[in-house]
């Protein structure tokens, strides 16, 4: 299993620091109160 997932390439991916601490500051909160998430 562990062999065939070292095969896997997924090309050009970036890793995004600008998305995580926005939504745990504000926009999870907002989600919450609109219902869309507990």
């Amino acid at each position: 299993m562990y062999s065939l997932i070292k095969k896997i390439v997924i090309p050009k991916v970036f890793y995004r620091t600008d998305i995580g601490l926005p939504f745990i500051n504000k926009d999870e909160e907002q989600l919450k109160i609109w219902g869309w998430i507990d």
